[in-house]
């Protein structure tokens, strides 16, 4: 029932919103069953332009001009101006494209006039947002304007709706009008997102008049269902006759912007009506009128705005507005007292008139207040000096408040408003001087409101596309709030409702038929017998669920519900319902004490920290929401039912078909108008020392190692250590020569954050180097970007590269293949030497030839000129049949299994591994390839096994073997060492040293059954775990895919021979290869030979790293290598710690596989922990020396063990003999791991569809990051029902997904769904139905 109501008010309001439906008629052909129609086709526009890019002009279809767009499938024959933010300079477009250096200052722009968003906003710390909206056929203000008033009371940045009203001329036309003031980039985010909206106004009124067409269609398939046996209980009969949604239409949506002049404006403030005088404003002559009313005021939330607007709006409140000389505004309601503020017009000179006998009348509806005798009290009309609330009303208390204004100046933090007042300043803003607020900048944010200098400002990642490497992470710094309030309900209001729903319900329903049954056949219950079963039956509902006994308090109530029990949430209501039913609640529950009907809750939660992004938002939230005591939450009925009024929908019972409608209505009206907030409490508690570490810098959640790229630009020769600040992340250099103090003269040069024709990208660590990127249509010269500064001449001498006209000539088409991305797409990893270039893939069944990517070098000149995809088979000659030269048989002549079969020691890239036994007729040997080259099977041996795997299985011992026939001593089969790139598989090896596979997997065994048996291939089958293994491999595989030769192998099992022991991998007997063609691989060795690291974690319950079970994922790392009998092979003292240098977070993953989990990531240790780890070391300071084990411990990839051979660890002692105080640690280098388990990449995909589009929309995740999917060879299929289409080509955006236009009119489906693919690997997918 509420989802049905929800839909039809969805489809009314949307409609209500956009547009009108009186000109289209959709006729029976497209709700007909026989038709041959879509039934949800809609019915087509009159439009002239079908093409995209296409608007008519001067009556005429023409190519939409430049800074204009129009799409496919819009519906309107306008060219749409490009909204704010994004351009286009070609004409005929059917997009604009987005400004990199971030937006425009109107739409409709080219790229000449894209700018940096510091060039508006840098002006104001606030702006005043308007939005002016008119809606034609259909009064939305009467019955709905009393909640519009109450909720601008609760919005933030004073947002309020100023107007709505409603006149009756040719047609009805609702106008309102709303303000809000947010801080100045919020303002502009806002404002743009207002104006896009502006711009395709007429796309979405032209959508909207679809809503009836929609509502019609849904309610007759809604009837159908409810016609048919497995539905029927929906009991539905909808009349879409009955809705009153026709001509409607939205005449105006128009949004304005306005920054905010205080009273001491700065010249540069552009958005200053007044004209500045001597670099200030001219002040206009201001004064406070004090009105007071013997009555008392209803100062509801919606009673002050409407006070307000009133005030504005009336030329008669004072002598002054009625004649037109001076603005008025209200500054507060209190109690029986109005506080006014007016000021002379700058463009009148009489002087105001002020007359104490003067009286004004303020009309409410039917009520009239008339306050009477003002007081005036002159305002400080100085530039430096304002008033505080407290102030104005101890003024107006003195004897002659005419002269006794207490004007002061307001302190940092602060500024002058528009009324005189002192005011904070808003967040993104400091103020040092009590008078204005500065903005912080753009790309700026302060950790809360009333900042008092410019060091507050946080830099931020605020959407900046070549900001990447500017900063190491988001502030780290906390707001610490407590919330709490006291929600409470008059429940006799619903109560009665819910009693008169019982009353009908026994007139449609016997007692019999009521009765809950133990369970219920939907073919004889409808949705109407089982609420009112459940209505009727709710004392023995409540007795069954919570028993009869139940009978606990709203703080016993909440502290079940921290405590994870919910029941009580239901009961709890449930009780006050039961013992309401059975007592006498006539004349609005007088008879009854107050505690008996009206159920209220305190809610008081515990001081929570939020971060600095959410606090921006948050705070200024929930501090207006003290209003919410006063807010007369019966409106939300009023209004609702208003709307229903004005759409049709007062009856329910004749929309739906229901008996009952009506009486739910009547019960859902009832809850919000006995709904009230009796209290509601919300502070907010700012700290320096959280937001700001003791070197001034702001606290940051560090992403990376600053010292991973830093380097110390000096001309001293000095050895320097460097070390990452963890609050801040910066990078830190000490001189080992002077005990370690820190060394602070570092060369650092200011470099331009613009270059002709291009901008600043990344300043690298030594601060001394630069890298620029060139704009659109520009290129770096001679493919250098790097800027350098000659230090030693004080940074004054830097050296820019230059950019020039962008001529490369690319081709337009690959040969079987296709271009995915370019230089610019993939900014973020660009080095100072980068040439522009193009990456290329190639279509399925080819491989490219050479590099995938094509460079654009000096000259413009293209490499290679034309990119060449070759078929799988081509290039790939047999080597069965011919005879092995002379050159191949070694130094040595080689050996033979019998006289006449010689196989060399050396082949090319590898050796001999093992000579096999001997046969009748052949001979043969084993054969190795030297890293990183991979073996390569000869394709005749595999040719006819290629389609089963368990037919390759069986064969997968003779991939690296030769052949030679015996009687002519002619090598029949040579195996091939090949670069991984030309064999395109990783080669993974039959043998192993003193070992072999016993069990591999292809990646046919992940095909599905069905797809097999259409090609007619046959795999092999493995258990869970098996199987579990082989996914998380091939994820990976995808994630980092290369070309790859599906018919061979990625993971197998091995067994070592007799004598040895094996030294296992994270999968224990399994090696695996991974998706960039390297590979993990068990070892075996002699016993006297095997060795192991076993790592234990310490003081994670100091670091907070310990789970609720007391299990540590994190903490101080000490590790001990043991022998094959567990005996520990360096010290007596078996366990010992590690120095973090060289560490890198692969090898953290190595250290918490140990422990149970499947990564990890390397950590700082806090002060505390590294206390007391100096108390157990019996250190004295952090620059103590330690009795280190290991250093230097790192490893290549994520999924290795300590003792893999991708991973490298240095003794201690060895590595200090080596390099003598260049490796010295020191108490904070110990090293220390978090460990987590949810590292893997994963793709969310949701789909989405209109008549001529088709979304897939990607999310990609690794490590809690999201990943951007441009930058992978993914290729994106789209399905109708099951069936691959062609569509148009497919686009990416980052926050779209992927897109492409394909036209679903006169198409029958059900579902829409889309695979993306790594190759012929299903990464992920998604689907969609009707």
């Amino acid at each position: 029932m509420i989802k049905l109501i929800l839909c039809v008010c969805l489809s009314s309001v949307l409609h209500t919103a956009w547009g009108q439906y009186d000109e289209l008629d959709y006729g029976d052909s497209y709700y007909e069953e026989d038709s041959g129609e879509d039934f949800w086709a809609p019915p087509y526009p009159d439009k002239k332009c079908w093409g995209s890019g296409q608007g008519v002009r001067e009556g005429q279809c023409g190519a939409c001009p430049v800074g204009t767009y129009n799409f496919e499938g819009s519906r309107v024959d306008n060219c749409i101006p490009c909204p704010l933010g994004t351009f286009n300079d070609d004409t005929g477009s059917d997009y604009c494209r987005s400004c990199r250096t971030g937006t425009t200052g109107n739409v409709g722009s080219t790229s000449d006039e894209c700018i940096d968003p510091d060039t508006i906003v840098s002006n104001f710390a606030q702006a005043t947002i308007t939005l002016e909206i008119a809606v034609a056929g259909k009064d939305l203000c009467t019955g709905i304007d009393e909640l519009l008033w109450g909720f601008s009371h609760v919005i933030l940045w004073n947002g309020h709706f100023t107007e709505c009203k409603v006149s009756e001329e040719s047609r009805t036309l609702t106008e309102m009008k709303f303000e809000i003031a947010p801080p100045a980039n919020i303002a502009w985010q806002i404002y743009s997102a207002l104006k896009y909206v502006e711009v395709h106004r007429e796309v979405a009124s032209e959508y909207a008049k679809l809503g009836p067409f929609y509502a019609k269609q849904f309610m007759s398939y809604v009837n159908l269902l409810s016609g048919m046996r497995d539905f029927s209980f929906l009991g539905l009969e909808l009349d879409y006759d009955v809705l009153d949604i026709e001509n409607i239409e939205l005449n105006r949506f128009t949004a304005s912007f306005k920054g905010h002049c205080s009273y001491a404006a700065r010249e540069d403030d552009i958005f200053c009506k007044e004209e500045p005088v001597e670099g200030q404003k001219a002040l206009p002559v201001n004064y406070y009128a004090l009105f007071t009313v013997s009555k008392d005021l209803d100062l509801s939330n919606a009673g002050i705005i409407k006070l307000s607007n009133s005030v504005k709006q009336s030329s008669s409140i004072l002598p002054c507005a009625e004649s037109g000389t001076c603005d008025v505004s209200l500054v507060q309601c209190k109690e029986n007292s109005l506080y006014v503020q007016f000021s002379q017009l700058s463009n009148n000179e009489e002087p105001l008139q002020l007359d104490d006998g003067w009286t004004w009348t303020y009309e409410d509806g039917e009520e009239i207040v008339e306050f009477v005798a003002p007081k005036y009290m002159k305002g400080c009309n100085t530039h430096a000096k304002g008033l505080t609330l407290e102030n104005l009303e101890a003024g107006f208390n003195s004897l002659d408040p005419l002269e006794s204004a207490d004007c002061r100046s307001c302190d940092a933090g602060h500024f002058i408003n528009e009324q005189g007042l002192c005011e904070k300043c808003p967040w993104g803003s400091w103020g040092d001087d009590g008078i204005n607020c500065n903005s912080c900048g753009w790309s700026y944010i302060t950790p809360f409101w009333g900042m008092e200098d410019q060091g507050k400002c946080i830099k931020t990642n605020h959407g900046d596309f070549y900001d990447w490497g500017s900063y190491s992470g988001d502030p780290a710094g906390q707001n610490f709030i407590t919330l709490g309030g006291t929600p409470s309900i008059n429940m006799c209001g619903p109560i009665h409702a819910k009693k008169e729903l019982d009353e009908k319900c026994l007139e449609l329903f016997s007692a019999e038929e009521l009765e809950w049954p133990e369970y219920i056949n939907l073919q004889m219950w409808t949705i109407e017998r089982v609420v009112c079963s459940a209505s009727t039956l709710s004392g023995p509902l409540f007795q069954e669920f919570c028993g009869e006994s139940w009978d606990k308090t709203s703080d016993e109530v909440m502290m079940e519900l921290f405590e994870g029990n919910f029941w009580d949430l239901i009961c709890y209501p449930l009780k006050r319902v039961v013992d309401l039913e059975a007592a006498d609640t006539s004349g609005e529950c007088v008879n009854l004490k107050e505690e008996t009907y009206v159920m209220s809750v305190d809610i008081d939660l515990p001081e929570m920290g939020i971060d600095v992004m959410t606090s921006e938002i948050l705070v200024p939230l929930l501090s207006e929401m003290k209003n919410l005591e006063t807010m007369n939450f019966g409106t939300f009925s009023d209004a609702m039912e208003a709307m229903m009024e004005a759409m049709g929908m007062s009856d329910m019972n004749a929309l739906t078909g229901w008996n009952i409608a009506n009486n739910l209505k009547d019960l859902g009206m009832a809850m919000p108008r006995g709904f009230r907030m009796k209290r509601f409490s919300f502070d907010a508690q700012y700290q320096e020392e959280e937001h700001f570490c003791e070197s001034g810098q702001p606290n940051r959640n560090c992403w990376d190692d600053a010292c991973y790229d830093a380097k110390c630009a000096t001309s001293e020769d000095i050895e320097l250590k460097c070390v990452m600040d963890e609050c801040d992340c910066s990078a830190k250099f000490y001189s080992y020569s002077d005990s370690l103090k820190e060394y602070d003269q570092c060369a650092s040069c200011e470099f331009a954050q613009e270059i002709e024709n291009g901008v600043l990208a990344k300043v690298y660590g030594s601060k001394v180097e630069a890298m620029y990127i060139c704009n659109e249509g520009w290129i770096p010269e001679g493919c250098n970007s790097l800027a350098r500064c000659d230090f030693s001449s004080g940074g004054n001498a830097i050296t820019y590269p230059k950019c020039i006209p962008d001529k490369c000539d690319w081709p337009e088409f690959i040969d079987d293949g296709y271009f995915y991305s370019d230089w610019r797409e993939e900014s973020y990893s660009l080095t100072a030497s980068t040439c522009p270039y193009k990456r290329w893939g190639c279509n399925s069944g080819w491989y490219p030839s050479g590099s995938t990517m094509m460079e654009c070098v000096e000259n413009y000149e293209i490499r290679p000129q034309q990119p060449n995809c070759v078929p799988y088979d081509d290039d790939r000659e047999d080597s069965d049949g011919g005879e092995h030269s002379d050159d191949d048989s070694g130094a040595d002549g080689g050996e033979s299994a019998k006289e006449g079969c010689h196989f060399p020691e050396y082949i090319a890239r590898g050796e001999r591994y093992m000579l096999g036994e001997e046969g009748d007729d052949y001979a043969w040997a084993v054969y190795m390839c030297y890293y990183p080259y991979v073996m390569t099977p000869n394709r005749a041996l595999i040719q006819e096994a290629m389609y089963s795997t368990v037919e390759m299985a069986k064969i997968f011992e003779r991939f690296p073997v030769a052949y030679c026939n015996k009687n002519d001593g002619n090598i029949l089969m040579m195996p091939e060492c090949q670069e991984p790139e030309e064999a395109r598989h990783c080669g993974l090896p039959s043998y192993i040293y003193h070992g072999k596979a016993v069990q591999v997997m292809f990646p046919m065994d992940m095909m599905e059954d069905s797809d097999l048996e259409e090609k007619g291939d046959t795999k092999q089958m493995f258990d869970d775990e098996v199987m579990k293994m082989m996914k998380e491999v091939m994820n990976d595989a995808v994630i980092n895919s290369q070309p790859r030769d599906e018919t061979m192998p990625f993971m197998a099992r091995y067994e070592c021979d007799e004598g040895y022991v094996m030294m296992k991998t994270m999968r224990g007997e399994m090696g695996w290869c991974r998706g960039d063609g390297s590979m993990e691989l068990p070892r075996c060795v002699p016993e006297e030979d095997w060795s192991e690291v076993k790592f234990k974690l310490v003081m994670g319950d100091t670091m907070k790293m310990v789970d609720k079970n007391g299990n540590s994922f994190g903490g101080i790392v000490q590790a001990m290598q043991v022998d094959w009998n567990g005996n520990s092979m360096f010290t007596e003292e078996s366990w010992e710690y590690a120095c973090n240098d060289g560490f890198n977070d692969n090898a953290a993953g190595a250290i918490c596989r140990t422990q149970g989990y499947r990564h990890g990531m390397k950590v700082e240790v806090p002060k505390k922990a590294l206390k007391s780890l100096l108390q157990m070391a019996g250190a004295q300071s952090t620059d103590a020396m330690m009795p280190f084990g290991w250093t230097e411990f790192a490893c290549e990839y994520d999924d290795s063990l300590a003792n893999s051979e991708h991973c490298l660890a240095t003794r201690y002692d060895e590595a200090s003999e080596k390099h003598g105080m260049k490796a010295a640690c020191f108490a904070f280098d110990v090293m220390a791991v978090k460990c987590f388990n949810n590292a893997d990449f994963q793709v969310h995909v949701d789909v989405s569809f209109t008549m001529r589009k088709l979304t897939c929309s990607a999310k990609a995740l690794k490590k809690d990051m999201t990943v951007d999917l441009s930058n992978m060879k993914l290729d994106v299929t789209f399905k109708i029902d099951g069936e691959p289409i062609e569509t148009d080509q497919i686009s990416y955006k980052k926050r779209r997904g992927y897109t492409a236009k394909y036209s679903l009119k006169k198409r029958e489906f059900e579902c829409i769904s889309c695979e993306i693919h790594a190759g012929d690997m299903v990464i992920a997918e998604g689907e969609k139905c009707r």
